[in-house]
């Protein structure tokens, strides 16, 4: 079986499954009693824990949501416990996925909120998951997109003092994730060794990858410089609203600014993408670009390593 694929037009919005689940306490501790409670404590984890973008969190909520919406529609008094391998197969089946990257975010979403289930003793340890032997789907990755090293400098001189410096500055030079600038604060920059403390809440999960401590480029060193002023240890480095609550608000100014000085516009995701790309082309390789990243494997670096036409171009005259 494997999903259709189309629009992704879910379910209509139904009211949670109300169901009540057949273990409410621990301990003598009171637990979430229907699967609507008990999703809404699984997506405050995520914000504490994780930190998640509003993105990402409302991916969960739209998947494991639209799920639960199916379920009360066709097994209305199945309580969560109950719910098996069946019922998630027909639910793939049922839904016209947009994507099979869709499919395997649904998979991982599914693990992880069966894993939470069990830790808070709401899934007993032996529970079988309802994902049962279900495989991720393998997804060919296509090509980053990122500006070319001439295009970063232009943003960079064009924000020169400007609040956007130093979050461009941190993801294009330094490739951290929106969500690591957001979370950083000046404590974690060691000026005398010129090192920045990066904790990555996206693998925070994988242990001595959750913390990075990077070298920082002189370039980036006198853009932090420029910016810290008087302000405290434990203050946010980017003491601003610059991303917003909704993900896309930091990205559209950024691309308004990359109008402004004529390149195509882009993300701050890309600009990662970029520093990591340039790194690569630079002879950099893979496993000390892995590290920089914070990467969880080679896998996940390897797609910057397509070839581009003027390296094509070598390797043609570099045979004879």
């Amino acid at each position: 079986m494997s999903p259709a694929s189309g629009n992704d037009p879910l379910p209509a919005a139904a009211p949670t499954a109300l169901v009540p689940t057949s273990r409410t306490t621990t301990g003598g501790a009171s637990m979430p009693t229907t699967t609507a409670e008990i999703l809404q404590k699984f997506y405050a984890s995520l914000i504490h824990a994780q930190k998640l973008s509003p993105r990402t969190l409302d991916s969960y909520r739209w998947k494991l949501g639209a799920f639960a919406r199916w379920m009360a529609a066709n097994h209305p008094d199945l309580p969560l416990v109950e719910w098996g391998y069946g019922h998630f197969e027909d639910f793939l089946s049922a839904v016209q996925w947009k994507s099979l990257r869709s499919v395997n975010k649904f998979l991982d979403q599914s693990r992880k909120f069966i894993r939470w289930c069990k830790s808070r003793s709401i899934f007993p340890k032996d529970h079988p998951e309802w994902i049962g032997d279900y495989k991720r789907h393998r997804v060919a990755r296509g090509k980053p997109k990122f500006i070319t090293r001439e295009d970063l400098v232009k943003l960079l001189e064009a924000t020169t003092g400007h609040r956007m410096e130093i979050a461009i500055g941190l993801c294009g030079l330094a490739g951290l994730r929106r969500a690591e600038v957001a979370t950083l604060r000046w404590e974690c920059l060691d000026e005398e060794k010129r090192t920045l403390r990066v904790e990555s809440p996206k693998t925070a999960r994988v242990g001595d990858r959750s913390v990075r401590t990077l070298d920082v480029s002189d370039r980036l060193f006198d853009i932090l410089q420029r910016h810290k002023g008087d302000r405290k240890p434990t203050d946010l480095v980017l003491a601003f609203p610059l991303f917003g609550t909704n993900s896309g608000n930091g990205n559209r100014a950024l691309k308004a600014l990359c109008h402004r000085v004529g390149i195509k516009p882009i993300g701050y995701h890309n600009l990662r993408h970029t520093c990591a790309t340039l790194m690569v082309r630079a002879g950099i390789d893979l496993g000390t670009v892995r590290d920089y990243l914070g990467h969880r494997d080679l896998e996940m670096t390897s797609i910057y390593t397509w070839s581009d036409n003027a390296s094509m171009k070598r390797a043609a005259n570099a045979v004879l």
